[in-house]
């Protein structure tokens, strides 16, 4: 049984983005920078912040805690795809 939890975010602000909006997330989906380093076998978490920060088409998170962002890598692998990171 997969467990979805709804989240509602605050509003993001990004260097570059907005966001404001309620999200379904399926929670085994979620992925800190460090996660989605080694999956894109990237030896540092803080290229997955620099590209939140500098790439326009990078999914905005699906959750921004005290503990770090977020995403859901089902969004972050099709970006992968899309521009050739994976």
């Amino acid at each position: 049984m997969m467990v979805t939890k709804v989240i509602s975010m605050k509003t993001i602000v990004n260097a570059k983005r907005r966001y404001d909006r309620r999200m379904v997330v399926k929670t085994h989906n979620l992925v800190g920078a460090h996660e989605i380093a080694q999956r894109l076998n990237r030896a540092h978490p803080t290229i997955v912040h620099a590209w939140a920060r500098r790439d326009l088409n990078f999914p905005p998170p699906a959750a921004v805690l005290q503990a770090g962002k977020f995403w859901d890598w089902s969004q972050v692998e099709r970006w992968a795809k899309e521009t050739g990171r994976l």
